[in-house]
């Protein structure tokens, strides 16, 4: 809702928040530390410890099924090339659950499209006008279709309730990312417990603020 994107961090994130709620663990082989420049690095596998349940949302169900479609442990290494598939697909569920809630009036990635297209148009439309007015005509119509683009890419537009609950987000960022005496300042902030820190790791590691927040 933020980025109207769906970053790897975000990705990440999923995975992590399915591994707290104890549907995955995460198993480390080597010393993620380690700066050696001839030591092994860390590898990593995923282990699949019960099914998702009903209330698990569709881009979920894409990532955990994409991770363990050729069994119940998997290392890392093992879906590169494959899990890009998965990922796509649960790009596409997540806008579709904005705009099932009421987030966005239509979907970021079709109005992006649709002003896509229109820039081409516009740049291609320059293009018959080269006998005319000369090969800098050629210029201004690549010009025009890439600020085309640059505002087509801000369109996307949210509801009230989607502008409302993305100040909500940024106010959790913050919450999220300042230092511990800082964060007394928050009338609401929770209270300071091991489970409140692992319940909003993965909110940290999809803002990027997951040092600050550790």
């Amino acid at each position: 809702l933020v980025e109207q994107s769906m970053s790897l961090r975000a990705v990440t994130a999923t995975i992590l928040d399915l591994a707290r709620r104890g549907f995955l663990s995460v198993e480390v082989m080597g010393d993620p530390e380690s700066k050696a420049w001839f030591g092994k690095k860390a590898e990593y596998a995923f282990l699949k410890q019960k099914d998702l349940d009903a209330n698990a949302l569709a881009f979920e169900h894409t990532i955990f099924e994409g991770l363990f479609k050729a069994g119940e442990r998997v290392e890392m290494k093992e879906l590169k090339g494959k899990f890009w598939k998965s990922i796509q697909d649960a790009r596409k569920q997540v806008f579709d659950e904005l705009k099932t809630r009421g987030l966005f009036e239509r979907k970021p990635e079709t109005v992006r499209a649709l002003w896509i297209m229109a820039a081409i148009f516009v740049a291609m439309s320059h293009m018959f006008l080269i006998d005319v007015f000369g090969p800098l005509m050629a210029v201004s119509g690549v010009l025009s279709g890439l600020i085309v683009v640059a505002f087509g890419w801000q369109m996307p537009r949210m509801t009230k309730a989607g502008a409302v609950l993305r100040e909500e987000i940024l106010g959790f960022k913050e919450f999220l990312s300042v230092t511990e005496k800082d964060r007394l300042r928050f009338t609401d902030a929770p209270e300071r417990r091991p489970e409140q820190f692992a319940r909003f790791l993965p909110a940290a590691v999809a803002f990027g603020v997951e040092e600050g927040w550790g």
